[in-house]
């Protein structure tokens, strides 16, 4: 499993039991703190899009997911996880 896809999947669950949500560019700056950083947003729309297919894929019967379509904003405020 790529890194980027189990941080930006357990972060999302993690903000979805805090009923929070998270824009790109939120994310990025945590991904920069760990070293993960993506040069821009639409790299990283990419990225959480894919990580999305990825847990749905690898592990469909868990929420994981569903956290990652709920709790990621693009610049609109939108949920983007199937836009890119």
């Amino acid at each position: 499993m790529k890194e980027v896809y189990k941080v930006i999947g357990y972060l999302a669950v993690e903000l979805q039991a805090r009923n929070m949500r998270m824009t790109f560019s939120e994310l990025n700056e945590r991904l920069e703190k760990l070293g993960i950083a993506y040069g821009s947003n639409r790299g990283l729309a990419r990225a959480v899009s894919a990580a999305y297919a990825h847990w749905e894929r690898e592990d469909p019967n868990s929420n994981v997911h569903d956290a990652i379509a709920l709790v990621f904003l693009d610049q609109n405020g939108e949920y983007a996880y199937e836009n890119y």
